[in-house]
């Protein structure tokens, strides 16, 4: 099969930014990964801005892929939370478990999450990035969620910034001791018994 040359830069660059850091990268040094001449490169990307650029892109393409995949409800808050008040424990375990495989096991996700990890430090930008996708982001969307089942009395009574607070803490725990290199089959065990505990403590039968 012939190699696509974009998606190869596209890959070679994250793991090299992964590695070094943006601004340890170079041009030539995601061409060599690739195996090709710098000025083969630029027949694809503009510069390496271009690159992250496009990553940024691949990124988008992927995740929303990814929440397909492992059936996570789609389409606005509302229909999100209609199919949220539906669903079962054990629906909502798999979910969570597709989720966490994308981001500790799949190569383009893992190696994106340890970019930003290493970025967030270094560059206004990229930290905006690194907690639009891991922090911020993912604590603003659930907390919009857990207001809108705690008013359909799916939910008991609390603070939905809470809520959002108490469920992802223990993921965003779970894939840094991924990284760590604790076992795989002791992170999902515990990854389910905190969906387990969290929907029996908060969720209305």
């Amino acid at each position: 099969m012939k190699r696509n040359t974009k998606e190869a830069i596209l890959l070679a660059a994250l793991h090299l930014f992964a590695d070094k850091g943006y601004d340890g990268v170079s041009v030539r040094d995601i061409a060599e990964a690739v195996g090709i001449r710098q000025s083969s490169l630029y027949k694809h990307y503009e510069s390496k801005q271009d690159i992250f650029d496009h990553i940024l892109i691949q990124m988008e393409v992927q995740y929303q892929q990814m929440t397909q995949e492992v059936r996570a409800p789609q389409g606005d808050m509302a229909a999100v939370a209609s199919a949220y008040e539906r669903i079962t424990t054990e629906e909502l375990k798999a979910i969570a478990r597709g989720m966490f495989f994308y981001w500790t096991e799949s190569d383009y996700a893992s190696q994106f999450r340890k970019m930003l990890m290493i970025e967030q430090y270094k560059s206004e930008a990229k930290s905006r990035l690194y907690h639009e996708y891991l922090t911020e982001g993912p604590l603003k969307y659930m907390t919009e969620l857990f207001r809108l089942l705690i008013e359909r009395e799916c939910f008991i009574q609390e603070d939905e910034a809470f809520l959002a607070l108490e469920f992802y803490s223990p993921i965003f725990f779970l894939m840094n001791k991924y990284d760590s290199g604790a076992k795989r089959d002791v992170l999902i065990t515990q990854l389910d018994q905190h969906i387990e505990h969290f929907a029996d403590h908060y969720r209305k039968d």
